[in-house]
């Protein structure tokens, strides 16, 4: 099989020299290495232009979702049967494609695949969702491949996510509108409405963000960043309104209030995160992207 390597990339330099370089000493080596460079100012593109096996993608910064939409088209074009897809702060182990691809080949239907992720503290982190399905014997099948180091799953991140170029050509591209958070669960959960997916046990990544927990609203304390929660609150109404069901975002708007509260009774910039939270909630209500097919 021909697999395409993509990452993203934007202002973290270091990071990405790390990645890249893990990507390069695979035991299993990918045909091509895709870089999609959002508008980097620090020299990224200066390091990228001298490296020989890179396709090198560049674009303004339209946020993670749109990188990845923008680098799996390239791969697409350079023949991938299968894309891995991950951003700048992730370093796989050596046999990490290795292992992906060996599942691919006993699963061929597969959807995607998805690499164990944990942090530099070994703990596991962009936990995907388990897929509890049930199977032929009617118990949830979530367990079936275990023996092959396999997990069923329905949801996952972009931090090594193998995907068969068959289930893009069904499902369509992710959503570049998104710019950032859920973009990926709303690929990969689009993608499980018709195929069977797993998480690979023996692939492993290494997620170097600096905080390891999920981000969240109540603790942020950069208001840069406070107004980017925007889009995190406006996919998930998204994704639960259009993927989940009624009881799923009545689930996510009791979690709102919650999270609301908290925020009035402690911390710093409280009219800030309600009004973004607020914004994003009636936002998402309305929001209705168009999915762009291959």
């Amino acid at each position: 099989m021909t697999v395409v390597a993509v990452l993203v990339t934007f202002n973290r330099l270091n990071l990405l020299k790390k990645a890249v370089s893990a990507v390069e000493n695979q035991t299993r080596k990918p045909d091509h290495i895709v870089i999609v460079d959002n508008g980097s100012t620090d020299g990224t593109s200066e390091w990228l232009s001298g490296k020989k096996n890179v396709v090198l993608v560049q674009q303004d910064n339209i946020g993670s979702a749109g990188g990845q939409n923008s680098g799996i088209k390239a791969a697409i074009e350079h023949n991938a049967d299968w894309i891995w897809c991950m951003d700048d702060d992730v370093e796989p182990n050596p046999s990490c494609l290795a292992e992906l691809e060996q599942a691919a080949i006993k699963h061929p239907n597969s959807g995607f695949l998805n690499s164990l992720v944990i942090g530099d503290d070994g703990i596991t982190m962009n936990v995907p969702i388990i897929d509890f399905s049930k199977n032929k014997n009617f118990y949830p099948g979530w367990g079936d491949k275990l023996a092959d180091n396999l997990l069923k799953i329905n949801c996952s991140t972009f931090v090594s996510l193998f995907v068969n170029r068959n289930a893009i050509e069904k499902v369509g591209l992710p959503i570049k509108d998104f710019f950032i958070w859920n973009d990926d669960y709303e690929f990969t959960l689009r993608i499980s409405k018709y195929f069977e997916n797993f998480l690979v046990s023996k692939s492993i990544v290494v997620h170097k963000r600096v905080i390891s927990a999920p981000p969240g609203i109540i603790i942020e304390n950069n208001p840069n960043r406070i107004a980017n929660y925007f889009y995190l609150y406006r996919n998930k109404s998204y994704v639960r309104r259009k993927h989940i069901g009624f009881i799923a975002y009545l689930d996510f708007l009791t979690g709102v209030f919650s999270t609301s509260f908290s925020i009035i009774t402690s911390g710093k910039f409280k009219f800030l995160k309600l009004k973004t939270i607020l914004r994003g909630v009636i936002s998402g209500f309305f929001f209705n992207p168009s999915i762009e097919k291959i």
